[in-house]
């Protein structure tokens, strides 16, 4: 922004926003309150008061890192590497530790702030920095404990994890407040997590490629064979997306005899959808009503005749670019001719996540700066100017232009990359410019 004076991620009001910023939180979990909040209250009186509440949330993010690299080195494409069977089990017993860990920390930082009276809006930014980041970490961790392999099943992993944060982020916005129901992924859903790193390591990874065999007469009818694979054809079909993709999904889902076959992994990737599906209905009628309330504390729409008509409905839009990224990545993932994410995964699914990551954090600013959110960025232009190249071929050829995909995906890891490391870098520093606090160290009068 020209002439700003925190720019170019801050507003030029940032430093009189930032001042006024209150957090505004609770979290109902049982689990939270009758365990982390007392276990935390106890363990941050015996922190060394010269320990900043920032460092414990960069510690806790750097030990899962460490854990995942360590899942890197044994399963690299996303399952054991050739000649391999088994991952150790003591990998997955770290991961879950880890995990842990990184749960305690990330609530300790926040009992360490008050405990100090440091507590501030850039604090709360490199909170949730750490937590949108980890759910990349996180979810091709995960990924790998259940051994999705680079299939369809790590993308919805990631895809479930980025979007279930991306929602309860935009409601905060909205709601100007953080309202954790009973049952929530930021406690339950890790140690759901935990337990089935500890399940891995158990029962080793190649159990979850287990098949569970529902006979035919079991199916309801609409499920068997010959009516599954017609509607298959008739929905997939109609979107255009090639026939050999058709058939695989059928062979994969059933046998010759019509019986339907299911992995274990499979199974749990379907729940993961259906709690994405139920969490994130649950932020669209938060904000439904929240924007219905004429309350000042909601009044982060911006301007123009769509916000006065229809609040919810602009609320809405500020989901578009998430929505556009991950359906581009979609069409990728289906239509790629060489198959690029069986090929690169982790690089695919990091190229897209450092994109979610980016928004999460743009998003959590015009909270802070109450500001109106601007969600189409600059760096999104390169992937809708590919995404376009390739459509305007297709229409006019029928044929695919041909590029080298492999090259087009580092590219674009390069750019996701540059630009998440520039917003972390410059976003910390002018919030911490604009506030006038220490990123990483305590003034000696709060040590005392």
């Amino acid at each position: 922004m020209p002439g700003a004076n925190f720019s170019p991620y801050l507003p030029p009001n940032a430093k009189e926003q930032l001042s006024k910023y209150v957090y505004h939180g609770t979290d109902h979990s049982l689990i939270y309150q009758k365990g982390w909040k007392p276990l935390c209250a106890w363990l941050v009186q015996k922190l060394p008061r010269w320990l900043a509440p920032n460092v414990i949330t960069v510690t806790a993010l750097l030990i899962v890192i460490i854990t995942h690299t360590l899942l890197v080195f044994y399963m690299p494409g996303m399952e054991p590497v050739e000649g391999v069977t088994e991952v150790p089990g003591y990998v997955f017993v770290l991961t879950a530790v880890g995990l842990l860990l990184y749960q305690l920390l990330d609530n300790v930082d926040g009992h360490q702030a008050r405990r100090l009276g440091v507590s501030s809006p850039l604090g709360l930014l490199m909170d949730h920095g750490c937590d949108a980041f980890n759910c990349v970490v996180g979810s091709l961790s995960l990924a790998c404990a259940v051994n999705c392999g680079p299939t369809w099943k790590t993308w919805i992993v990631l895809v479930g994890t980025a979007t279930t944060f991306f929602m309860n982020t935009w409601e905060e916005y909205y709601r100007g407040a953080l309202i954790l129901p009973i049952i929530n992924g930021a406690n339950e859903g890790i140690l759901v997590a935990v337990a089935l790193y500890i399940l891995t390591a158990v029962n080793g990874v190649t159990w979850w490629r287990n098949v569970l065999t529902i006979p035919a007469s079991s199916l309801p009818p609409e499920l068997h064979l010959h009516v599954a694979n017609a509607t298959l054809h008739e929905y997939l079909g109609a979107a255009q997306i090639p026939c050999h993709l058709t058939d695989t999904l059928v062979a994969n889902l059933y046998t010759p005899e019509g019986n339907m076959e299911v992995m274990y992994n499979t199974l749990a990737v379907w729940l993961l959808s259906v709690s994405v599906v139920l969490t994130s209905l649950g932020n669209v009628w938060n904000v439904f009503w929240c924007t219905r309330a004429k309350s000042d504390r909601h009044g982060r729409y911006g301007d123009g005749w769509m916000v006065s008509k229809f609040p919810f409905l602009h609320s809405l839009t500020r989901l578009l670019p998430l929505a556009a990224v991950f359906s581009l990545a979609n069409i990728w993932f289906i239509v790629s001719p060489d198959g690029i994410f069986a090929q690169h995964p982790r690089l695919f699914c990091w190229t897209v996540g450092l994109l979610f990551t980016k928004l999460a954090i743009h998003l959590m600013i015009a909270h802070l700066c109450s500001v109106e959110f601007h969600p189409f960025r600059r760096t999104m232009v390169p992937f809708f100017f590919l995404a376009a190249h390739i459509a305007f071929t297709y229409i006019n050829t029928r044929q695919f232009p041909m590029i080298d995909e492999r090259l087009v995906l580092l590219e674009f890891l390069l750019l996701s990359s540059t630009t998440f490391a520039h917003l972390a870098v410059n976003c910390i520093s002018e919030t911490a410019r604009a506030l006038k606090v220490n990123v990483f160290t305590v003034p000696k009068a709060k040590q005392s």
